[in-house]
């Protein structure tokens, strides 16, 4: 120990501690425009994606909510093609089958063109 000098030896460069404040001050508010930046992109970015989700539920909404009775139909006429269902089981959700007999016998019948007459002959006939 008694070789070791007894003098400082760490030494500063001339005016170090004269810019040493400016220099942090500097850095903090590069450290901080950065953070900043990162901000305003990940807000872009949040809004975007929200926008993007509301304007595809609105678009998917007025779509689908358009036609639900037609994809009901179709929906339907599949479960009596393949044979899960029959024409009773399609009655049997009507609070009134009979009208819905008689709109069918009327759409199924108006493209035949029937005398009156005619039609009373052949019920006679029978």
């Amino acid at each position: 120990m008694k070789n070791i000098p007894k003098h400082n030896i760490f030494s500063t460069p001339e005016g170090y501690f004269d810019q040493l404040a400016d220099q942090v001050l500097e850095k903090h508010k590069k450290e901080n425009n950065l953070i900043l930046t990162y901000r305003w992109a990940a807000a872009i970015a949040l809004v975007l994606a929200f926008s993007l989700t509301l304007w595809t539920i609105s678009d998917t909404s007025t779509t689908s909510s358009s036609t639900p009775t037609a994809e009901l139909d179709y929906e339907l006429e599949m479960l009596i093609e393949n044979g899960s269902w029959d024409e009773e089981d399609m009655l049997s959700f009507s609070e009134n089958p009979d009208a819905v007999l008689d709109q069918v016998m009327v759409e199924e019948w108006s493209s035949y063109e029937i005398d009156e007459s005619e039609f009373e002959q052949e019920l006679l006939s029978y």
